[in-house]
């Protein structure tokens, strides 16, 4: 059985967790994550987390670790911790950095659009050292691997270590699939996505991504087309 833990990070994404889970997973949930699993349509076997993000009830029928809000470690660490405890195998997880990512959001105000401030450096993903991750060990018995555009938007690091996982799952016979989830404040090493890009989703069989993505990463821009200005209404035949 596998096992899946869902974290509530503001990032989170619906439709991936729908395609990448199933109903056969081991569902851990940490503290908002229930939000995620929920609106994904699953049931999770655990909930683990203090709950001072989660703004809704929890499920009656589901087993729930309460923690105390006054700790060092996060939800989803403990939810780590607690599979361990089951003789869940957690080895390829890896921990490194100096701190977490952190995200801020400035709520809009009257005629002030809200916005959204990204600071991932110096966090585990950031900084990930070359060669770290034997990807073929971890990929070996798996038949989907998953990334987003948000990876190598980080540091040169993660951008190297996310094409050597593609290039591993494509000799391993691996589905890959991404999506491209352009940030562009965080492209901040030097690089931008359309350097960067092209070659990572070269080895994938799916690619998920809206029109502004393909603007801004690929350059692909229809005829009379703006991206910043579609106001929520787009004309697909303008794409084909």
């Amino acid at each position: 059985m596998r096992c899946v833990i869902i974290s509530g990070s503001p990032d989170t994404n619906v439709e991936e967790i729908k395609s990448l889970c199933t109903s056969d997973d081991f569902i851990v949930c940490a503290d908002s994550g229930y939000s995620f699993a929920k609106k994904a349509g699953l049931t999770p076997n655990l909930i683990i987390g203090d709950f001072d993000s989660l703004k809704e009830e929890l499920p009656q029928n589901t087993e729930v670790v309460k923690l105390n809000t006054h700790k060092d470690d996060t939800d989803t660490e403990h939810c780590v911790m607690e599979l361990r405890g089951h003789r869940v195998g957690v080895d390829h997880i890896q921990r490194s950095g100096k701190r977490m990512g952190i995200l801020y959001l400035e709520t809009g105000s009257n005629m002030r659009p809200s916005k959204v401030f990204y600071d991932r450096e110096y966090s585990s993903i950031a900084m990930i050292e070359p060669g770290r991750i034997n990807w073929y060990e971890i990929l070996k018995d798996a038949t989907w691997f998953h990334w987003t555009g948000i990876t190598p938007a980080l540091s040169q690091n993660a951008a190297d270590e996310c094409l050597k996982a593609i290039q591993a799952a494509n000799e391993l016979g691996v589905t890959v699939s991404c999506d491209i989830n352009y940030r562009g404040n965080l492209w901040n090493y030097g690089k931008d996505a359309s350097e960067v890009m092209p070659a990572l989703v070269e080895g994938c069989d799916l690619i998920m991504g809206n029109e502004e993505d393909c603007e801004k990463v690929f350059g692909i821009k229809p005829k009379n087309f703006d991206a910043d200005n579609t106001k929520g209404s787009i004309n697909q035949s303008t794409f084909e």
